[in-house]
């Protein structure tokens, strides 16, 4: 940790003020993680993003293997 000197007590009040900030914006940050997190993780975005991966594996092959057609 590095300590920093300080020449007055409003600079002190300024610097905790910042510090009071960044731990809330902080806070806020993983508290919005966490629902991101656990809307995706729910069954039924699993399912429809297993179903997006499948789909454009299924393209891609047919693509490959009809390409003549195209």
């Amino acid at each position: 940790m590095i300590h920093k000197y300080y020449n007055s007590f409003e600079e002190i009040d300024t610097h905790l003020n910042i510090l009071k900030l960044q731990k809330s914006i902080e806070k806020e940050l993983l508290v919005y993680n966490y629902h991101k997190v656990k809307y995706l993780l729910y069954p039924k975005h699993i399912a429809l993003e297993i179903g997006d991966i499948l789909q454009d594996k299924i393209i891609k092959i047919l693509l490959n293997r009809y390409y003549w057609i195209f």
